[in-house]
């Protein structure tokens, strides 16, 4: 789980919801991340979701086998920006901007 100053994010190995921390948190105010992880891909599995200045920004980080994949998500428009594959061992910061930085 996470939370920014706007909403409050849950997720599984292979899904997010969220919800608008406005709004009373119940099943029909329930928000989805358009972003999932085929069954087919059993190695592959949302590790975190890191929040920044910008709330309606988020970064999704996906664990493999062998690398990571870190998503910068739009949760306005609900559509990925970029995406970076990067090793496991890694820090992300966000501009003032809400722009992703990966730092190895």
């Amino acid at each position: 789980m996470t939370i920014n100053g706007r909403y409050l994010f849950i997720w599984d190995r292979k899904k997010i919801e969220f919800y608008d921390l406005k709004l009373p948190m119940t099943s029909e105010n329930k928000l989805f991340v358009n972003f999932k992880i085929s069954p087919s891909q059993k190695n592959a599995f949302i590790k975190n979701i890191v929040t920044g200045n910008d709330p309606d920004k988020i970064a999704i980080i996906v664990e493999q086998l062998q690398d990571a994949t870190i998503f910068s998500w739009d949760l306005i428009d609900n559509f990925e920006n970029e995406a970076f594959n990067i090793e496991k061992d890694h820090s992300i910061i966000f501009d003032s901007k809400g722009n992703i930085n990966i730092l190895d």
